[in-house]
């Protein structure tokens, strides 16, 4: 029994196993200006996220959860459910462009989601 135990592993051990996820991303905020109501300003918020082109139904989700925190106190503002606004492949594109913050660019399919909203914040 512990001959074919330490088989089994040996065998595991040399399959190759594959995972396609998430591979980076970013997120960043740009002031559009005063909001509506007193103390309070108008923002884009902005979530980029890259994966592999070729993903499957269950690892590909079309909108996402952005939490927003006071930065007074560290307390929950608000959850918002943000829908993708854009997706773009990259098949094998060598021009900086298609990779702002890619210095050595690789020979690979990425897929970029791109997740956007505004949003009116209190001033802190």
């Amino acid at each position: 029994m512990k001959n074919l135990l330490v088989t089994l592993c040996f065998i595991g051990a040399g399959l190759t196993s594959f995972a396609n996820h998430t591979k980076g991303g970013w997120m960043y905020y740009r002031y559009v200006g005063p909001g509506t109501s007193p103390n309070t300003a108008l923002y884009v918020i902005t979530l980029k996220i890259y994966t592999e082109c070729v993903l499957t139904a269950n690892q590909w989700c079309p909108d996402v959860n952005i939490a927003i925190y006071s930065a007074a106190n560290n307390s929950l503002i608000e959850n918002v459910d943000v829908p993708g606004s854009n997706v773009m492949n990259i098949q094998n594109c060598t021009r900086q462009v298609c990779h702002p913050c890619i210095n050595d660019i690789p020979n690979i399919c990425y897929k970029i989601a791109t997740f956007e909203f505004y949003r009116q914040l209190p001033v802190t």
